[in-house]
């Protein structure tokens, strides 16, 4: 698992290597919605503490200029290439670009990509 370098780095990746000299790559911040607070049990909003997580992130975690009133939890990830991949619990996986700006949620997609830089 990649070691972030302090907390937030982890929405600077841009690129992770896997096994197989596989790479993953990181495009866009994942902002989040109610859907944290579903119990998905009774696919009801949860009671108590559990249906407050959304709320426990917007403090701290709305760090996208593109999406201000979201809170960012997470990166899109796409395997490049076409071949399939298995990653196992365990398997190495580093860090092997980082954008040198966090990247801005922006739909339809106009804005170019942040500059990035090998990690």
């Amino acid at each position: 698992m990649p070691t972030a370098r302090a907390s937030g780095d982890e929405d600077f990746w841009a690129e992770l290597g896997l096994p197989g000299d596989r790479r993953l790559q990181l495009t866009a911040n994942c902002v989040r919605c109610t859907s944290l607070n579903v119990d998905y049990a009774t696919g009801r909003t949860a009671q108590g503490e559990a249906g407050t997580v959304l709320k426990k992130l917007m403090k701290d975690r709305r760090v996208d200029k593109g999406s201000r009133w979201s809170p960012v939890f997470g990166r899109y990830a796409f395997l490049a290439g076409r071949d399939p991949l298995v990653v196992r619990v365990g398997d190495e996986v580093d860090v092997v670009r980082r954008n040198e700006e966090r990247s801005v949620y922006d739909w339809p997609m106009h804005s170019k990509p942040p500059v990035t830089n090998p990690a």
